[in-house]
């Protein structure tokens, strides 16, 4: 839920505040988020699932870099592939493509690696504090 608070998402009950960066500035429009289940859309490729960002903005996807990023996290194999034909770790790493892809200087990332291996989950980790 705090998560959701801090990225201006709806959340259940009420909140009366101001969250704000340690800059000051407001976060809004500031913030890329991935949620605990990785909510590819099933009609879409990983490619695809990863520059839904900028499509759904009306934007043109930057293919060259969402294929960068997605072989930096290891699926430069499963570039055509649907969410259905994946393990739930390759899913995970889809997702973090695409919140990596937003290129936002805040991202909030609800349990990012929790369906992945150790050696996968360092690896990952290490991915997402590059970017």
């Amino acid at each position: 839920m705090l998560l959701r608070l801090i990225a201006d998402l709806t959340v259940a009950g009420g909140f009366e505040g101001k969250i704000t960066a340690s800059d000051g500035a407001a976060i809004a429009g500031r913030v890329s988020f991935m949620a605990q289940s990785d909510h590819l859309l099933p009609w879409l490729s990983v490619l695809e699932n990863t520059v839904l960002g900028a499509r759904l903005r009306g934007q043109t996807p930057d293919m060259e870099r969402a294929k960068h990023l997605l072989a930096r996290v290891g699926l430069s194999n499963h570039f055509h592939k649907k969410p259905n034909m994946l393990s739930g770790g390759i899913r995970q790493r889809t997702a973090l493509a695409r919140t990596l892809m937003e290129d936002r200087p805040i991202a909030l990332l609800d349990e990012p690696f929790s369906a992945l291996d150790a050696s996968t989950r360092a690896d990952m980790q290490e991915r997402a504090a590059e970017c």
